[in-house]
């Protein structure tokens, strides 16, 4: 509590919550010790370290301790057997183990016979003093290896016998020597030596040499060598028979003939003055202007800009009056600026992905599974989807108007045409009781609605209906929910390589069915099939088909992603390439303008819508219709001229733009027929409208009030 300085007036001393305990260490208690046979236990105590009060107790048991013997040996011996005892040092428990004799362990060394004397075996034990020899092979006798050694010039042979096993050995006289064999050699007299004669034996070394012919004297040859520019002529003698010459000294040096040769300067070096000789190489070099350096104000080649995924190069530099360059040093990868998210949530509600887009390259996507989680509202079921990337928590809210029959309702009243009875359990099934009597103070005309609740985990079972329509009927809402569930899920299979296909001729008489899976009709000038429905011109005799094909990659794909998720939020239902044909060609524009119904998940029933379109010939022209409401699982978007491919969002409630200004017709927003009648359809929540309000509101009454009053003048005319 803080008292002012200069009053009593006091502020403070607000009630602060009680901590929560801390829970200490775990400590034994009551422990009962445990034997050599028998194990004991304890009390694991976890307490608050803070206030002692306890949190916690297991009984846990311990391991018997076992017994710790002491043990006295006796060893045995090679001829007596030993024992072990074994006395229990904690109790009375003992007993004796008896070890055998271990028998004599001999250690035995062989001696080899050898050439002369015989091999034996000595036996020894290594425990006691015993032992023995045993006599092994007789004497073995020598072995002999003979080596013959062949006679020389001058040295009988011989031949040596030597023992393999020992070293005796002994010599035997062989054949006689063999005297020299001369091989003759002559070599002629030169300029200075005299010739001679070498006799050499062939199978010794032995040599002897006789004088022949005198020297022979030089012969010499004089060549004249002229006079160079630093050196005087010369007369050269040469011998004709070997490499003996000598000089005589002629005409005197000439001296150098210069030829001046002028370099410029370059960028790098500096000028110069070369004189050469004109009768040799030499040269010398006089140093003129300094070099000019480089002038890099060329572009060689220019900057490349880093991206997300790889790196820059700044530009290339070279110079005006050589090949030399500079620049081209690597820019490091920039960062990715991620714009989103875009969310997609499964049809079960039970899932969902949101999608991170880089602005800077539309093909770099992130995409992160969010936690899921359900909250019962009172009339919605509120779905929030969650994800972190790492920066930042992201979190999608989608509330989920309930439908008639979701809670049960036990008031007195009159219920024409029967009740819903669903049964809600936490992870459970839902179960359509179908035509229930009740009470309620409800007057529900034209028959029963069977609708069953989404919930993660579970299933929906449509209930069975009946009753009849006073102003009206209904139908079996539940059925049809399943139904354009069941085709959204299929455009998304990735196993699916099928076409959603609408043929049909200009009447509805003349329809011809084309698709052989899908049942497509053409009905009031609109082609309908899996929930598609498009409005086309008039063409008398013409046969007409629409293709959409669901797509979640390529260039078209990238940039519809990219402008989704400049406006973080939202969730994808799907991206569609809608293809035109008329009398089987493909007709991509000049059709003037269309009305599109895209089939939406029975969850986003009055939610707003956005339909981004990437315009054929150029996926980075992208344009947006609406936002447009979406009612009676489907939304309608007009105006437009050309076909290409869309991708439809289901923007971020509590974020949408007011629609009363929108080319949209107001009415979409409600049940037409609920309105009508009086019983009106569950009303909008506020964050799925515009936020103007009573006003928003009172515009799409009369809105819808008008198209009550064409639709009433088309079936007039009808009827006449």
């Amino acid at each position: 509590v803080m008292g002012c300085s200069r009053c009593e007036e006091r502020r403070g001393g607000e009630a602060l919550p009680k901590a929560d305990h801390a829970p200490g260490a775990p400590e034994r208690e009551n422990e009962v010790g445990a034997t050599c046979e028998r194990g004991g236990s304890y009390d694991e105590v976890i307490r608050c370290s803070a206030c002692r009060a306890q949190l916690s107790s297991d009984r846990r048991a311990t391991d018997p301790l076992g017994h710790d013997y002491a043990v006295t040996e006796k060893a045995p011996t090679c001829t007596e057997d030993g024992q072990v005892s074994y006395a229990c040092k904690r109790c009375s428990h003992a007993y004796d183990e008896g070890k055998p004799a271990l028998g004599h362990d001999d250690v035995i060394v062989h001696t080899p016979a050898t050439c002369t004397e015989a091999g034996s075996s000595a036996h020894t034990c290594k425990r006691c003093d015993r032992s023995f020899v045993e006599t092994g092979e007789p004497a073995l006798g020598h072995n002999y290896a003979l080596e013959h050694v062949p006679p020389t010039c001058t040295e009988p042979g011989q031949i040596t016998y030597t023992c393999k096993r020992c070293p005796d050995t002994y010599t035997e006289v062989g054949t006689a020597s063999l005297g020299h064999d001369y091989a003759v050699t002559e070599t002629p007299a030169t300029c200075t030596e005299a010739g001679h004669v070498v006799r050499a034996c062939t199978r010794c070394d032995d040599t002897h040499t006789e004088e022949g012919a005198p020297a022979l004297g030089h012969d010499y040859v004089v060549t004249e060598v002229e006079p160079t520019c630093t050196e005087v002529g010369t007369s050269v003698h040469a011998c004709t028979r070997c490499d003996d010459s000598f000089a005589e000294e002629g005409a005197a040096a000439l001296g150098h003939d210069y030829v001046v040769t002028e370099t410029p300067a370059t960028c790098t070096e500096a000028a110069h003055i070369v004189h050469a000789c004109t009768r040799c190489d030499d040269t010398r070099t006089e140093e003129g202007a300094s070099a000019l350096g480089h002038d890099f104000s060329r572009e060689a080649s220019p900057a490349v800009a880093p991206t997300c995924d790889q790196e820059g190069r700044s530009a290339v530099m070279g110079c005006t009056r050589c090949d030399a360059r500079q620049g081209g040093e690597a820019v490091p990868k920039v960062d990715h600026v991620w714009t989103g998210p875009l969310w997609q949530w499964a049809s079960d509600m039970g899932s969902a992905q949101a999608t991170f887009v880089c602005e800077k390259f539309a093909h770099h996507k992130r995409v992160l599974n969010g936690e899921v989680s359900v909250r019962d509202a009172g009339a919605q079921l509120v779905y929030t989807a969650v994800v972190n990337d790492g920066v930042r928590e992201h979190v999608e809210t989608v509330a989920v108007p309930k439908k008639p029959g979701d809670d049960s309702n036990n008031a007195d009243g009159d219920n024409n045409g029967g009740s819903d009875n669903d049964n809600t359990t936490g992870d459970g099934d839902h179960n359509n009781g179908g035509n229930n009597g009740g009470n309620g103070n409800q007057n529900n005309t034209g028959g029963n609605s069977a609708n069953g609740n989404y919930k993660p985990g579970g299933s929906v079972n449509a209930g069975n209906n009946s009753g009849n329509a006073n102003n009206g009927s209904a139908g079996n809402r539940g059925s049809y929910v399943d139904r354009v569930n069941a085709a959204i899920r299929n455009s998304f299979s990735d196993n699916s390589s099928s076409r959603l296909k609408a043929t049909g001729k200009s009447s509805a008489a003349s329809a011809k069915k084309t698709a052989p899976v899908d049942e497509s009709t053409l009905v009031d000038g609109e082609l309908r099939s899996n929930g598609f429905r498009i409005t086309l011109d008039d063409t008398p005799g013409s046969l007409k088909t629409v293709e959409v094909v669901p797509f979640t990659e390529g260039p078209a794909y990238d940039a519809l992603i990219k402008k989704a998720t400049e406006t973080p939020g939202g969730t994808l239902i799907g991206a569609y390439d809608v293809i035109l044909k008329i009398n089987g060609e493909e007709v991509h524009e000049g059709f003037g303008s269309l009305r599109i119904s895209f089939p939406v998940p029975s969850q986003y029933d009055r939610r707003v819508a956005t339909l981004y379109h990437a315009h054929a010939g150029n996926p980075d022209d992208i344009s947006s219709y609406g936002p447009a409401a979406v009612n009676d699982d489907s939304v309608t978007f007009h105006g437009i001229e050309d076909l290409s491919p869309f991708a439809l969002k289901i923007n971020k409630q509590g974020s949408t733009s007011d629609l009363a200004g929108v080319g949209q017709k107001a009415a979409e927003r409600f049940d037409a027929n609920a309105l009508a009648s009086g019983a009106g359809a569950e009303r909008p929540s506020s964050d799925t409208l515009a936020p103007g309000g009573p006003i928003a509101w009172a515009i799409a009454v009369v809105a819808a009030l008008a198209l009550l009053g064409a639709l009433a003048f088309v079936w007039l005319r009808r009827m006449r």
